[in-house]
């Protein structure tokens, strides 16, 4: 199969780290990053402050949590999607819309759980 990945683009990986409550630890990342927090907000049991390099997630599901291992900032999830199933990839949850943009969170072929995020460009 040929590839191309000229039509596509990772905007950014961005590390997930979990913790059991973000209004205790907010201010410790606050200073260890040098950041404000440019986005937070909250669905489905999830409350999430998104620095620049950083997803810091107080998450009540423990099964999206225990498994979801990255995720990727991309500038055109219909693509990528497109390309998932294409390699017999799996999709756990169709594109939605969220507060910072589109998200799936999808299996790789090998396995690995991965979200995906479209990003509202401004």
């Amino acid at each position: 199969m040929k590839r191309s990945v000229s039509s596509m683009n990772i905007l950014a990986v961005v590390p997930r780290l979990y913790v059991s409550d973000l209004q205790t630890h907010l201010e410790f990342y606050k200073i260890l990053l040098d950041q404000e927090t440019p986005h937070e907000f909250q669905m489905n049991g999830t409350h999430v402050i998104r620095f620049t390099n950083l997803l810091l997630i107080e998450e009540l599901n423990a099964t999206i949590k225990n498994q979801v291992a990255a995720t990727i900032v991309i500038d055109d999830l219909q693509k990528v999607k497109k390309l998932i199933l294409n390699y017999n990839g799996e999709m756990i949850t169709e594109p939605i819309q969220v507060p910072t943009g589109m998200k799936m969170i999808v299996r790789h072929p090998d396995g690995n759980i991965i979200e995906y995020i479209e990003p509202i460009l401004k």
